[in-house]
């Protein structure tokens, strides 16, 4: 690691990311942890920050942290045959002192694959600091409390997931300030009021994924502004009332997802228009009437599920019908008051 008169802003940032190892992972000395993953990541001040796991270097500033869950092969004494493979995930509570790497681009603690983290707390008021961040990541942890507005000073984020965490409260109007966001993931929490109707969606989103919420009320006519839409999961959550037209206006989006909600009234015709639509999910709620033939000219569509309505009529030519497996349709249609399914409208 170069020394302070060399570069003494690195050497801070150095400093900063050992600090935040130690309330993250245990202190090096600490004989519970046996210098794990300290060591596995290899930050340590006796090589350069540059060869640091997961750190990312630009112009002699930290400008990236990428820690996910990694799988480690603990052998016990060191050297002998008695092995096992453990996980290795951060805990404890997200360092405030993260808050001074100002250049920070990436900050990334989130699970992968191999599952989550185990962080527990709030999101820290200090990384409001981090005005250079374009990318937020820090699902599949224990992360509580609220969703805090000053996570919309973070105006050059390209991506915020706070998915699969324990967050509540309601989602914070302050987040349509992130003008460039167009990753939001805010799913698998216990958020609960309304999706932000003129404000608080990001009007520049890619994929908004708010599955598996308390959210309640209906869903926002202004969602059908977000013409860069390509993915809209609200699904298992409380929504209500109709399924509004403005949808149909969202000509980039290729999933949407509605399911498990208590939406009710019609299918709105205007679904016809999502011409790169492949998967619509608008099972187990409320829904009656007929299935729009608008339907059946979605060339794209290849995954339909309607099951658990109020729906009545047959299925419009075109849609998604029998297969070996599931001959009759029962998964797609199941449910419904009156579904002919062997043969078109």
């Amino acid at each position: 690691m170069p020394n302070s008169e060399e570069n003494p802003d690195l050497v801070r940032d150095c400093a900063i990311l050992l600090g935040a190892m130690d309330t993250l992972v245990g202190r090096v000395n600490d004989p519970n942890w046996y210098h794990l993953p300290t060591y596995e990541l290899g930050w340590s001040p006796r090589f350069p920050v540059t060869s640091w796991n997961g750190i990312d270097v630009s112009e002699s500033r930290v400008v990236g942290i990428n820690i996910e869950p990694y799988s480690h092969v603990s052998c016990s004494p060191p050297g002998s045959d008695h092995c096992h493979i453990e996980e290795v995930v951060l805990r404890g509570s997200i360092p405030p002192s993260l808050g001074g790497l100002t250049y920070l681009r990436e900050l990334d603690l989130g699970g992968n694959h191999l599952g989550g983290n185990q962080l527990t707390g709030e999101i820290p008021y200090s990384l409001g600091n981090l005005t250079s961040l374009e990318i937020l990541d820090l699902a599949r942890n224990q992360l509580s409390g609220e969703i805090q507005p000053f996570l919309g000073n973070l105006t050059n984020l390209e991506r915020l997931d706070l998915g699969y965490n324990q967050f509540s409260g309601e989602i914070p109007p302050s987040l349509a300030n992130l003008k460039r966001l167009k990753v939001l993931t805010l799913a698998g929490n216990q958020l609960t009021g309304g999706i932000p109707m003129d404000e608080g969606v990001p009007p520049n989103l890619r994929l908004l994924n708010v599955n598996d919420n308390q959210l309640e009320g209906q869903i926002p006519q202004s969602l059908g502004n977000l013409s860069d839409l390509e993915g809209l999961h609200l699904g298992n959550n409380r929504l209500s009332r109709e399924i509004p037209s403005s949808i149909g206006d969202l000509s980039s989006l290729n999933s949407l997802d509605l399911s498990y909600n208590q939406l009710s009234g019609a299918i709105p015709s205007s679904l016809g228009d999502l011409s790169s639509l492949n998967s619509l999910d608008l099972s187990h709620n409320q829904l009656s009437g007929e299935i729009p033939t608008a339907l059946g000219i979605l060339e794209n569509l290849t995954s339909l599920f309607l099951a658990g309505n109020a729906l009545t009529g047959c299925v419009p030519a075109g849609l998604p019908r029998g297969s070996k497996e599931d001959p009759y349709n029962l998964y797609r249609y199941r449910n419904n008051q009156e579904i002919r399914t062997m043969r078109p409208c």
